[in-house]
């Protein structure tokens, strides 16, 4: 399921946790990454209900590097208004 469907469906009665896609990650991309990230930040923190999250365990092909620049990202596009 995708919070950027479900969030406007349900997002006044559920939180949302997680969701984003493990395979984008291993792409090492940053703009792809990035994207991921900010798409589904934007539809689920519409609700107010939303803690980041991979849909799966980050596999060991997302390098250190990668992660930190997630991280980076979840820290700038991830906070409430």
């Amino acid at each position: 399921m995708d919070v950027r469907k479900l969030c406007p469906m349900y997002g006044d009665r559920l939180a949302f946790f997680g969701n984003i896609d493990v395979m984008v990650m291993a792409t090492n991309d940053r703009e792809r990454i990035e994207e991921e990230i900010h798409s589904k930040f934007t539809a689920a923190m519409a609700t107010g209900a939303y803690m980041y999250h991979s849909d799966h365990s980050v596999p060991p092909s997302v390098s250190l590097e990668t992660y930190r620049f997630i991280a980076g990202c979840v820290d700038r596009l991830g906070r409430y208004a």
